[in-house]
């Protein structure tokens, strides 16, 4: 379940779902690609644990040379995350965008970034009772 972006010098960055099973903790770890895909070099993880499943996240460009990602978080408190990097190399610190969710079973965001600078991130989010569609602006000032 990857998520890329193009990067200024023309590689590709992408970020990749990674995990063991249901029962045991995810993570996200990032690659980058000089030639258009053909070839990968690992960047290590960006993001060290999603929790029980794991869980995808959303690359997007968010202006300035910088990349945010979104991404569920499967443990407690359940809910939405944030990192943001220049190169896929080095991480930010994890912002909750959201912590509310009641049970583990959410997320797989897509985001855009929008003209006045803020992110918008959809998802589906579990308050207990049904799943619905979800979603949140991140304002990054």
């Amino acid at each position: 379940m990857p998520t890329s972006v193009l990067l200024p010098d023309r590689s590709v960055l992408t970020v990749v779902r990674r995990g063991r099973g249901i029962e045991e903790g995810g993570w996200l770890e990032a690659f980058r690609s000089m030639d258009y895909g053909k070839t990968w070099e690992p960047l290590g993880k960006a993001v060290g644990s999603t929790g029980p499943g794991g869980n995808p996240g959303a690359l997007v460009a968010i202006g300035s040379g910088e990349y945010a990602l979104l991404y569920g978080y499967r443990g407690s408190p359940a809910g939405i995350r944030m990192k943001r990097t220049t190169n896929g190399t080095h991480w930010s610190h994890e912002r909750i965008i959201r912590s509310d969710g009641l049970l583990p079973d959410l997320g797989y965001p897509r985001a855009v970034s929008r003209q006045d600078g803020s992110v918008l991130t959809a998802y589906y989010m579990n308050r207990g009772e049904e799943r619905f569609i979800s979603s949140s602006t991140i304002f990054l000032a």
